[in-house]
């Protein structure tokens, strides 16, 4: 069987709304378009990411959930991000153990 090189496809002109994805039997062939998030979607490792890599929850996200602070901000900054960093370590362990 021939494999079909994709990159010699031009997917620019193909209105993907009017194929029929039930019938296809490789759905990673079906074009797609291009999410706001990606700048270039050739190249995913170039996108822009919606949080900083190794992180859960990044700090400006969790300092809007919690009330007006009248200690050390950057103490209680430290710690959430520690507490965030261990967060995601245990969760890729748990994806590549699993």
């Amino acid at each position: 069987m021939e494999s079909i090189d994709t990159d010699d496809i031009d997917t620019d002109d193909i209105d993907t709304d009017d194929i029929d994805t039930d019938d296809i039997d490789a759905p990673h062939l079906i074009p797609r378009k291009e999410s706001p998030l990606m700048a270039d979607s050739s190249d995913p490792l170039n996108r822009e990411h919606p949080r900083p890599a190794g992180t859960v929850v990044p700090w400006p996200d969790k300092r809007k959930e919690l009330p007006e602070m009248t200690g050390d901000e950057q103490l209680v900054r430290k710690n959430w991000e520690e507490i965030d960093a261990w967060t995601y370590s245990f969760l890729w362990h748990c994806v590549v153990s699993f």
